[in-house]
């Protein structure tokens, strides 16, 4: 993960439930070396390490501060044109999501969403899901702080394309 300069302490922590909240999810684990959670929603899902410096990472989340009209943007290379094997993926929180104008739930919405593009989902039209396509109405938290604002929970149309991406033996998208 690298923060841009203005990025909060607080943003970086949101992103980093994120990540934990994606492994919980889908896995139903919080440490990557562990065996899965009896509760694993999708459990050939890729587990998320957080590497904060001094390593490779093969996802990388760029955090910055500017005002541009995209709140999240993920970026996928293959590695090959004819393979959909994964070589890099790089994901930028951007924008007010990251200013004081969003609520923490926010910032972590927009992350999962982001998550969720890495790893194969598309965009919903299901409001109440995080693969929802317009920001915002995909939480209660948009655009100032409320005590309501819930974290978007992933939903049953996303677990059955997880696991047909990962369970699949071969890739599909």
């Amino acid at each position: 993960m690298e923060a841009g300069e203005g990025v909060t302490d607080e943003a970086i922590a949101d992103v980093k439930n994120a990540i934990t909240l994606w492994n919980q999810e889908n896995l139903d684990k919080t440490d990557c070396n562990a065996a899965n959670g009896a509760n694993a929603r999708v459990p050939n899902a890729p587990c998320l390490d957080l590497i904060t410096s001094g390593g490779i990472a093969d996802v990388v989340i760029k955090m910055k501060v500017d005002n541009g009209p995209i709140l999240g943007l993920t970026s996928l290379e293959t590695i090959s044109p004819s393979s959909c094997e994964l070589k890099s993926v790089s994901i930028q929180i951007r924008g007010e999501a990251l200013g004081l104008n969003f609520s923490n739930v926010h910032i972590i919405n927009v992350t999962l969403h982001e998550l969720g593009h890495a790893f194969g989902l598309g965009h919903t039209d299901n409001q109440n899901d995080p693969m929802y396509l317009s920001a915002d109405i995909l939480d209660t938290c948009y655009p100032v702080k409320d005590p309501n604002c819930i974290i978007t929970p992933f939903t049953e149309v996303d677990d059955i394309a997880m696991n047909a991406i990962y369970n699949a033996g071969s890739c599909i998208f």
